[in-house]
């Protein structure tokens, strides 16, 4: 199955263990993107890993996920690309540069 979304949340994400996400993930996960028990979604927490989670139970506080595996993604684009500019005047050089980094 799919996972319907990928969350933030600040707790330490350990494959294995459950869960328990606050009202307003719950909210989220409930109302927004209409989950119920049994259904995938992704949390990651900012240490670069992804955590697959699968709903287990739900209450009206809380929301209990299993962490059911983790997965390092892919950031970097396998795009290879080569930017070549000319130069001009120095208002338009720094507007291309910001937007080449853009």
């Amino acid at each position: 199955m799919m996972p319907a979304g990928r969350l933030y949340v600040t707790d330490l994400l350990v494959t294995g263990e459950i869960l328990l996400l606050n009202d307003s993930i719950r909210h989220y996960l409930l109302r927004v993107l209409r989950l119920s028990v049994g259904d995938a979604v992704i949390l990651f927490n900012g240490d670069g890993v992804d955590h697959r989670a699968i709903i287990q139970s739900i209450d009206k506080k809380h929301v209990a996920v299993r962490l059911v595996s983790a997965d390092y993604p892919q950031t970097e684009s396998a795009l290879l690309l080569t930017l070549v500019q000319s130069i001009v005047r120095s208002d338009r050089m720094d507007y291309a540069v910001q937007k080449a980094v853009e």
